[in-house]
Formats: C-alpha cells, structure tokens, sequence
C-alpha cells in the first residue's frame, strides 16, 4: 500500500494525500460491498438448489463478459495511447519498478524468516499482485476525471502479464543458480 502514493506522483506529477477515509471508501465499494452481495447470492442460489443452473449459465456469461471488459477499456484508453505513446512507455516502467520492488520485498522478507524457496516464491507472488486490484480501484476513486487513469489501467492489463512472466524467469534462474537467500 505504500507504493501507490509515490507511483501515483511519479505518473501525474501530482502530490496526491490519501486519506484512510478515500482508502476505506475504495476498499467497501469496490471490494467489501462486491464481497458481501457474491456472498448472499451464493447463500440464495444454495438455498434453492439452483446452482448447477447458475453455474451453467455463468459459463457461458463470463467469458462474453470478460471480452466486453476488455473491448470498452480498450476502447477508452487506446485513443490515447495512439496520440501519447510516451505514457505507455512512462506507466510500463512505474508498472515494472512497482512488480520488481514488491516482488523481491515479499521474496527476501520470507526467506530472512527461514522459509524454503517454494514457499518464498508464492508468497513473493502473492505480494506482487494482489495489490493490483486495489491500485486500481484506489485510480478510479481518485482520478474519476483524469484522461490517462484508463490508459494505465488497459496499459497495467497488458504489462501485467509479461512482468509476471519475467519474475517467474527471475525465479528459475536463482533456482538453477541456487541463489536463493
């Protein structure tokens, strides 16, 4: 949580205070309240032995959900992209120093506590992209009106997954090496 401060003034030039109020907003609209309502609709849907029918038709949803996520956010931010290619270039090398820094902060925090290799990987894992939900919904909150919140969000999606793929290259290589502490 620490980061997203200093990577939202790095991308906007902006000095921006969050509050504990903005970061408790965010965290109950966008992941509390979404909780509790799959929570009470999977109580419903158990309840009324509907969920072999739900699931079905969920199959189906998802993936044509999924597609029009992706087709309106790319809609929405590659116009800008095209005319500024350099803020692809700026939010890749935040998204790159954001996934290098808490992915070796979470690496070399668990092994100093002696955990074996395996372990520290997931855990480094984990550290390095479960925030990323949170970073995003904390850049709607914030920046609602500001142009280039959606260009790192389509650019953050598209990074995302080669930087993660280049962290797990980090790993085999300190495996095969065996430089793991």
């Amino acid at each position: 949580e620490f980061l997203i401060p200093v990577l939202v003034s790095l991308l906007t030039r902006l000095i921006v205070i969050l509050t504990i109020i903005d970061v408790l907003i965010s965290v109950v609209m966008f992941l509390v309240f979404p909780l509790l309502l799959g929570m009470l609709s999977n109580f419903l849907i158990k309840r009324k032995n509907l969920y072999s029918t739900f699931e079905r038709a969920l199959s189906y949803i998802r993936y044509i959900a999924l597609f029009l996520f992706a087709m309106i956010l790319f809609w929405i931010a590659g116009y800008y992209m095209f005319i500024s290619p350099s803020i692809v270039l700026m939010i890749g090398i935040v998204l790159l120093i954001f996934y290098l820094i808490s992915f070796n902060l979470g690496y070399y925090l668990s092994t100093s506590l002696k955990i074996n290799y395996e372990d520290s990987t997931s855990v480094a894992m984990s550290v390095a992209t479960r925030h990323y939900a949170i970073t995003l919904a904390l850049a709607i909150e914030i920046f609602p009106n500001f142009k280039f919140t959606f260009v790192a969000i389509a650019i953050g999606v598209v990074l995302g997954i080669p930087f993660m793929l280049s962290l797990i290259v980090l790993q085999l290589y300190r495996l095969k090496t065996k430089k793991f502490h």
